[in-house]
């Protein structure tokens, strides 16, 4: 294999060191035999941007594209900053000194895969999967505000990448009581089955995704259990309606469907309408036309924050308690 030059711009990346792993085993091709293009980036350039601009379908394919092996096909995080440097010449770290940036990359280039194409894994870890899965789910993940709390896209990423490097974990739990959870005090997922590909198991990771979410952003927060579930019930709402208008309104017509989850679909209804991408619960906290029967109004605010203090009171749980949220602290 032939390697790439080395970065001209630093003799040493400004960087972590501890952040950076060569990888064992045998090098990747460089450049990979039947790449699309070879692209330069830098400036505000991202794995998730490039993925997104040239069509391929998850970020990490990319990633596994440019670095992978025949024995390894997605590098691990500090594997991949280590590419970054001695492939691509990045020198330039992020804020947080946890990972490389594009800019001012030296010779700058990585490799488009071809259309369609996507790594092929059997046996894939399930915090894994589940990572994989969250990649999938941004795209029609909402950008949501309950004052003072708010969740958007790009906060999934973080959870992604958390998955990858060990802050949060998941695992199946098969004698769980719901279907899933997100545990508070242990920074993971569990979840009833191992399914990640169903659309009622991918409403569980958006649910379960925005508990963790908020425990990231709002670590010390004076956050009561019925407003985290608001939001995550919320979040879960739209994201259906986004994906899925007759999955969502399919669920309306379940026969076992919760008090919390009914309600939430019915405010999404209402929450996706309008021309602005942001969706601030307060603008809809007053009564309107039931859309389901326009001779009744409802307050479809009103009704989640019932549905959810029911659903919670039924389970034995406080719906004033206080959520204690570690920012992923172990």
């Amino acid at each position: 294999m032939t390697m790439p030059p080395k970065p001209r711009h630093a003799p040493e990346p400004h960087f972590k060191l501890d952040r950076m792993q060569k990888p064992t085993g045998p090098m990747p091709p460089w450049p990979r035999s039947g790449t699309r293009r070879s692209v330069r980036v830098g400036g505000a350039d991202t794995w998730g941007t490039m993925a997104t601009g040239w069509a391929v379908g998850d970020v990490w394919d990319l990633i596994s594209w440019n670095f992978g092996t025949t024995t390894k096909e997605e590098p691990t995080p500090r594997e991949v900053n280590w590419y970054m440097h001695h492939f691509i010449g990045c020198w330039r770290a992020t804020a947080d000194g946890k990972n490389f940036r594009f800019i001012d990359a030296d010779p700058g280039f990585i490799q488009i895969p071809p259309l369609g194409w996507s790594r092929k894994v059997p046996g894939l870890p399930f915090h894994t999967m589940v990572a994989l899965t969250i990649s999938k789910i941004v795209p029609n993940y909402p950008v949501l505000s309950f004052a003072p709390f708010s969740v958007e896209p790009r906060d999934l990423f973080h959870v992604r990448q958390a998955l990858h490097d060990g802050l949060l974990s998941a695992k199946v739990e098969p004698g769980l009581s719901a279907s899933a959870k997100y545990d508070l005090a242990d920074n993971i997922f569990l979840f009833r089955n191992s399914s990640t590909t169903s659309f009622e198991s991918r409403l569980n990771i958006v649910h379960e995704a925005t508990h963790a979410v908020l425990d990231r952003k709002f670590a010390g927060f004076d956050m009561r259990r019925w407003q985290n579930e608001f939001i995550a019930y919320t979040a879960e709402a739209l994201w259906t309606w986004n994906t899925d208008p007759a999955a969502a309104k399919a669920l309306l017509d379940k026969p076992d469907i919760s008090d919390s989850v009914k309600a939430a679909i019915v405010l999404g209804h209402y929450l996706r309408g309008g021309v602005s991408t942001r969706k601030v619960v307060r603008d809809f906290d007053k009564e309107v036309p039931d859309f389901r029967d326009p001779s009744k109004t409802l307050n479809a605010v009103a009704e989640l924050k019932r549905g959810i203090r029911r659903d919670l009171l039924g389970n034995g749980d406080d719906p004033a308690e206080r959520v204690l949220m570690s920012g992923w602290l172990r």
